[in-house]
């Protein structure tokens, strides 16, 4: 039997983005050879920018429409303006909403979200996700694993997911309502910016005192734990009274005054600080009187 030598077909190189698997050639005793090629794996590498009208691919974001497709690395993106659609896929990614309505989702890894300003749909999906909504009306929701959803003001609903969440809230203004779902697992409102005598919690609801009157809204279900920073201090207001013009010998009486925005109790002690030394009828009274002294100068 004649002896016949096989030599494989070349097969060309792998090209950017591409992962071959080797050629298997198989015998048959009995005939000639042939061989069978595994298909092969093509894997994409870079991400792509889509105009969100025509379909059409862009080199890079702009101000427009635009849909946003991640890859299998951790990508870094920002959409600009525009009402944009991102999809981070496979990696870590940061993704950035930049001004307009955008919509993020930040697929299978532990993932950084910020819709910017505009009002913004946020998705973490998969992993242990960090959701910042920025300014605007903004929905964030969390997803199934340990998520932080951050609201940067305006009228945010947070929705928490499947596992153990964290709320914070910064930036909020005076009159907003963000409403709070913690869903499944021990789930965290956190207010440590606040201090504790500055929220109010009835159970469902939290009011956050901004001062002046001023105050924003927290309505909450399925939140196990809320945490707020120490109380805080205020300082009182002082104010030692208008500036007087007497003659030598006169009484004056001084008209001092303070207030305390917790309402705690206060004492007064007058200091002298210049000038020719007096005798306060009561240096811890809020309006002591003195005598005005002789070679007063005009």
């Amino acid at each position: 039997m004649k002896s016949e030598k096989h030599n494989p077909r070349p097969r060309p190189p792998a090209g950017p983005g591409e992962s071959t698997q080797p050629t298997q050639e198989q015998r048959d005793p009995g005939g000639p050879s042939f061989q069978i090629e595994t298909l092969e794996q093509r894997i994409l590498l870079s991400a792509t920018w889509t105009d969100a009208d025509t379909g059409q691919v862009l080199p890079g974001p702009t101000d427009g429409d635009e849909i946003y497709t991640g890859d299998n690395a951790a990508d870094v993106a920002d959409a600009l303006a525009g009402n944009d659609v991102m999809y981070g896929d496979i990696g870590a990614d940061t993704l950035h909403g930049g001004a307009g309505n955008d919509e993020l989702h930040g697929g299978q890894q532990a993932d950084t979200l910020y819709g910017d300003a505009g009002n913004d749909l946020l998705y973490g999906d998969g992993q242990q996700d960090t959701l910042y909504g920025g300014e605007g009306d903004d929905q964030l929701y969390g997803g199934n694993q340990q998520d932080v959803l951050v609201s940067g003001g305006g009228n945010d609903y947070m929705d928490g997911g499947k596992h153990n969440d964290t709320f914070r809230v910064d930036g909020a203004q005076a009159g907003d309502v963000i409403t709070v779902e913690g869903g499944a697992g021990t789930d965290t409102i956190d207010l440590s910016a606040y201090g504790a005598d500055h929220v109010q919690d009835d159970g469902s609801s939290l009011t956050v005192d901004l001062g002046n009157g001023q105050s924003f809204r927290i309505n909450y279900s399925g939140v196990e734990n809320v945490v707020t920073g120490p109380a805080v201090d205020d300082p009182p207001t002082v104010d030692a009274g208008p500036n007087q013009i007497v003659n030598e010998g006169d009484l004056v009486q001084l008209s001092g005054t303070a207030s305390d925005p917790e309402g705690q109790g206060l004492s007064y002690q007058w200091v002298q600080t210049s000038g020719p030394a007096v005798t306060l009828s009561d240096p811890s009274a809020a309006s002591p009187s003195f005598t005005a002294p002789q070679g007063l100068s005009n």
